[in-house]
């Protein structure tokens, strides 16, 4: 059975529980999920979470490729991910998140330059979801 990518209301609970952490990000910080089987077929979506007046709210938008997904870090989840998650996502699946990122279910593509994202306020965020984030700003 193919998992489905849970839809922007499902992930909200979790971005709203852990509020006090996104606040920082700057206004138009962006996150996208997709479905690893989606990202090479067309008319795919992803659901981004973006910050606007410290606050993060989850959409929908078409995943129209990497270099046009218009996100600054991208997360692509493998069905067991999702299906992991499916059943956390109404409290805080940060926690489950990072696990399976470590695990290797869910790949981390991070699309802009690490000062960039240090500036905007990602650093504690990419921590928590398990991301190495090392090396120094040039």
């Amino acid at each position: 059975m193919t998992a489905i990518l849970p839809p922007p209301s499902a992930w909200q609970p979790t971005i709203d529980s852990n509020a006090d952490l996104f606040s920082d990000l700057d206004d138009g910080a962006r996150i996208g999920i997709a479905r690893r089987v989606d990202v090479n077929q067309p008319g795919a979506l992803m659901v981004v979470w973006e910050a606007a007046d410290g606050i993060l709210t989850a959409r929908e938008r078409p995943f129209s490729g990497y270099r046009d997904a218009e996100v600054d870090v991208l997360l692509v989840a493998d069905d067991e991910a999702l299906d992991s998650l499916s059943g956390q996502l109404a409290a805080d699946a940060l926690p489950a998140v990072k696990q399976l990122v470590r695990r290797g279910n869910i790949v981390c593509y991070v699309l802009k330059r690490r000062c960039a994202l240090i500036a905007a306020g990602y650093e504690d965020v990419l921590d928590t979801i398990g991301v190495p984030f090392m090396g120094a700003c040039r």
